[in-house]
């Protein structure tokens, strides 16, 4: 009976080991996880930011050339002659000038009629939206329900568990 009992005492030696070096494992798990995965801080910022900057561009054309000219009408004036009262009947061409491009269209009407400069007031509007949003990543570490097999060292046995428990989360989604 001496050999029973040293072999009992031995299984319950050799369960024990079992036991102590699956706890070793997985406090080694731990450091390991802990080295190779440090934990990242981030914590939620929101920043929301929209600015509108409106400037007005000013384009000077000094001198423009016509794009076309078109005689509207004639006039009749009366001028008095330089050295006489004798008032003379003269015909007066009124002109349109249409000065004309991508920018600006100007139009102008009389007797020789000439566009010195013409200046555009161009409004350009700039918006600038920022928009920055960072969240915090969850804990690998959690309570939560566990399926799987647990080892009995009483009979030597792995059998079906379902229960509670700490995890470790290795991977995450």
């Amino acid at each position: 009976m001496a050999t029973n009992t040293n072999i009992g005492i031995a299984n319950s030696f050799k369960a024990f080991g079992q036991v102590l070096l699956f706890f070793a494992l997985l406090v080694g798990s731990f450091f390991v996880g802990k080295v190779f995965f440090p934990k990242k801080e981030y914590i939620e910022v929101r920043t929301e930011y929209r600015d509108t900057i409106c400037l007005r561009d000013t384009i000077i054309v000094d001198k423009p050339k016509p794009e076309y000219v078109y005689l509207t009408r004639v006039d009749t004036a009366y001028l008095k002659e330089v050295s006489d009262t004798v008032y003379v009947h003269v015909e007066v061409p009124i002109e349109v000038k249409v000065y004309q491009t991508d920018e600006y269209k100007a139009e102008i009407q009389g007797y020789n009629p000439m566009l010195n400069y013409i200046e555009i007031y161009k409004n350009t509007q700039i918006v600038t939206d920022y928009k920055t949003i960072t969240q915090r990543i969850n804990n690998r570490w959690g309570i939560g329900a566990q399926l799987g097999y647990s080892y009995v060292p009483v009979s030597n046995k792995f059998y079906p568990t379902v229960g509670i428990g700490v995890s470790y989360n290795f991977i995450t989604f």
